[in-house]
């Protein structure tokens, strides 16, 4: 049986991954990244109905071992909560975190 690769691996070495990316970018030109498609230029640091900018809003980040063994091996699998979200899922497991405003703006060097 082969080794398990990480598929966003192979992304970066066929150079795929920076050109998802760059559509990921472009997407925000004109903000279309949701279903709200608000068209706010989120490059100029103007709001979305969102809230958002250019960068995600990180409210905590940490490991998690609540899922399958399989998945959280020895140091847990990683758990990102980001902030922003404007979905309005009835039944949103994490609404005081997903849909405030806090937590922090993330670099993707961060």
């Amino acid at each position: 049986m082969a080794a398990a690769w990480p598929s966003y691996l192979a992304l970066h070495e066929s150079g795929a991954l920076r050109e998802r990316v760059k559509a990921a970018y472009d997407l925000m030109g004109e903000c279309r990244v949701c279903p709200r498609e608000c068209h706010a230029r989120r490059s100029d640091e103007l709001s979305c109905y969102c809230g958002g900018g250019t960068h995600a809003r990180v409210c905590s980040a940490g490991p998690h071992f609540g899922e399958e063994r399989p998945l959280v091996g020895r140091g847990g699998s990683g758990t990102i909560f980001f902030a922003g979200c404007n979905l309005g899922c009835i039944f949103c497991q994490n609404y005081e975190i997903s849909h405030g405003r806090g937590g922090s703006e993330v670099t993707p060097e961060q």
